[in-house]
């Protein structure tokens, strides 16, 4: 490595802490997604020494991802050649690159990781080597997950509804039939139902559907749809029986008869229902 003109300055006294202890979580990311790293020192009181950094991130298999320096550069919190200041140093910075020329107090890199869990960053930095060198070792984790599976489309479901009741005094609702895109039917777990679903009087019965829920693997039923169903009056006869009577007298009554449904039948009658004299009465 080339000697700076910045290294005639007095030689520093370096005091490192190195962090080799323990590791520190520095990142999170997913398989196949870019990771930007930033890589801090534990150290950064010593100023404008040339440092070399070198090792390796390692997959959670043990095997090495990326060999540092190759994809490594310092950040560029500090300016390409910074002027010395009067003291004759121009502040703290803890890693110099020859080649670019530039300080930071880290470096950065980014990656793709190729499998889950914690991956380790190893690096050892020498500071000064042109100096006789001091080194430091420091251990970072990322964290790595699986990528969250993209979403699913969702499963349109179109509705058919039918039902049509004589009224006989019974309960009746309407018949729902919901399918999906792929043509399975589905159960009443998977929509909702607006309005009247069942009655007994006759009469036209409106009904909303909204689908709910998913299917199997996971996508979301959509779809809305709106429909009648009915329950039609039922159809009775009348007739007198008996309806002549011989005068004799005293007050007569047709009886009156009604055949066909009569679940909760009522009627009622008009005109002459009773008479003594002889005539035709309605």
């Amino acid at each position: 490595m080339k000697a700076c003109s910045f290294l005639t300055l007095a030689k520093l006294a370096l005091v490192l802490s190195p962090l080799a202890a323990f590791a520190q979580p520095i990142g999170t990311g997913s398989v196949g997604q870019p990771v930007s790293l930033t890589i801090p020192f534990g150290d950064t009181s010593y100023n404008y020494l040339p440092q070399v950094a070198s090792g390796t991130i390692n997959r959670p298999d043990g095997s090495v991802f990326m060999h540092v320096p190759s994809s490594w550069q310092p950040d560029a919190s500090v300016p390409t050649n910074p002027s010395v200041g009067a003291s004759g140093l121009a502040g703290p910075v803890a890693f110099y690159d020859e080649a670019s020329g530039r300080f930071g107090t880290s470096m950065y890199a980014t990656f793709t990781p190729d499998q889950p869990g914690t991956w380790t960053v190893n690096i050892s930095v020498v500071i000064d080597p042109l100096g006789g060198g001091n080194g430091a070792g420091y251990v970072y984790t990322v964290s790595v997950a699986n990528p969250a599976p993209p979403p699913r489309k969702p499963d349109p479901v179109t509705f058919a509804v039918s039902g049509s009741y004589t009224y006989d005094g019974n309960s009746h609702g309407a018949i729902i039939d919901a399918r999906s895109l792929g043509g399975y039917t589905l159960t009443s777990a998977n929509y909702t139902v607006s309005g009247p679903g069942s009655g007994i009087n006759a009469g036209t019965y409106s009904i909303g559907l909204t689908a709910t829920g998913t299917n199997l693997v996971g996508a979301a039923y959509t779809g809305t749809a709106s429909s009648n169903w009915a329950i039609t009056p039922t159809s009775v006869s009348y007739f007198l029986s008996p309806s002549s009577f011989p005068y004799d007298g005293t007050s007569h009554a047709p009886g009156i008869s009604v055949t066909g449904n009569t679940t909760g039948l009522t009627y009622s009658t008009n005109g002459t229902t009773s008479a003594t004299n002889a005539g035709s009465y309605s």
